[in-house]
């Protein structure tokens, strides 16, 4: 973590080449690992570096170019940032923050702000929330988004397609607001701003936003949720199905749902050999699905984010034998790999890039991503 420190941006970079900006989601875990390092002015700044670019809307970019900010102008439209976001991490990171100490007050009104905005824009018609790019939710190369892929699929064409949906965004300013190519209400990104969103508002007291989160999980378990399937899966705006391919984002629903059977099921499926059960950490593609291959990039390598966030849900919901496994996944993962970004989840070997900082979660300690005061405060 500390090469890939910078002192005089305030933030780290997930990989010095490969990954040499800042990246939203990237950041907010990077601010979980130095809080777990004892590092609390670095954790303060990393998660207030996050919101350097916000606009006056309460937008945040998914990537700020500040060491390079001419350089991808042409791409986005715009100088400096990207005119998308990403999984609303900050609200989580923001809790953590708070729980050890650290000084969250200027950073809270951002926080806040962002989320409001989120749940303003991108509300729509079936009651989720919407992301109008597939980078948005993290998970670029997903089979989930196979209705815009070509069969089989083709990494240099999908990259080709990913940029001329870029292309379709429809920008106010300096954000990017609707896409008529690509509009998708996707399981795990709607339970990350669900539970972010509820972390942040049990952190500052905001109602109204504990409100937006409970009344979006609520949708999440109406809509997504498929009892053949065990899993959540996504919509479109007006709650149509677009995919059914069983991926590990799309058990993210277990952080917020208000149905423990369904909870149960699902930390079971992720320890099932038959199911989730690998050795270095649930696959992020259902291994029986055709499009399960452990060594590509999002289809189905083991995540160091996945992994917290699972472990998270576990050892919030008392199955702690569980969370000890993701715990286990995770360290074991991170050493086989040599940190790397993802990993083999029956391996362990190493993929993407090397190393990569946000494989640091593997030294978060439990009771750091789920204190004590959190916990009593949501139950």
């Amino acid at each position: 973590m500390g090469d890939h420190w910078r002192e005089d941006l305030g933030f780290t970079v997930p990989h010095e080449s490969v990954y040499p900006s800042l990246w939203l989601w990237d950041s907010c875990f990077h601010s979980i690992i130095w809080t777990a390092l004892g590092e609390g002015r670095r954790a303060q700044r990393e998660l207030r570096a996050v919101f350097a670019a916000q606009t006056t809307g309460g937008f945040v970019p998914h990537m700020n170019h500040a060491l390079h900010p001419e350089r991808h102008r042409s791409f986005w439209g715009i100088a400096g940032v990207s005119t998308i976001t990403q999984p609303p991490l900050y609200g989580h990171a923001m809790a953590v923050l708070a729980a050890a100490g650290i000084e969250i007050e200027e950073i809270s009104n951002h926080v806040i702000a962002a989320f409001h905005h989120l749940f303003e824009r991108r509300a729509t018609a079936c009651g989720l929330l919407q992301i109008i790019h597939p980078w948005e939710n993290g998970t670029d190369d997903s089979p989930r988004w196979e209705r815009w892929q070509t069969q089989p699929f083709d990494q240099r064409q999908w990259w080709e397609m990913k940029g001329k949906l870029v292309e379709a965004l429809e920008l106010e300013g300096r954000e990017a607001v609707r896409s008529e190519a690509f509009a998708v209400c996707p399981a795990g990104w709607n339970a990350l701003v669900a539970w972010n969103a509820a972390e942040a508002a049990a952190v500052t007291g905001d109602r109204v936003l504990a409100a937006a989160a409970q009344e979006l999980t609520t949708a999440i378990d109406q809509l997504s949720w498929n009892e053949a399937l065990n899993t959540w899966i996504d919509v479109d705006p007006k709650g149509r199905m677009t995919s059914t391919i069983r991926t590990v984002d799309g058990l993210l629903g277990v952080l917020v749902t208000g149905y423990p059977d369904r909870a149960d099921r699902i930390l079971a499926a992720l320890a099932e050999p038959d199911e989730y059960g690998t050795p270095f950490g649930p696959p992020g593609v259902h291994p029986a699905e055709p499009t399960f291959d452990p060594k590509a990039y999002w289809r189905g390598g083991a995540w160091p984010p996945w992994n917290y966030l699972l472990r998270t849900a576990a050892d919030r919901r008392g199955h702690k034998e569980h969370a000890a496994a993701f715990d286990s996944a995770l360290i074991n993962g991170a050493c086989a790999s040599g940190f790397s970004e993802y990993w083999d989840p029956i391996t362990g070997a190493g993929q993407g890039a090397r190393p990569q900082s946000w494989s640091c979660l593997a030294a978060v300690p439990r009771e750091l991503a789920s204190p004590a005061s959190l916990v009593s405060r949501r139950t």
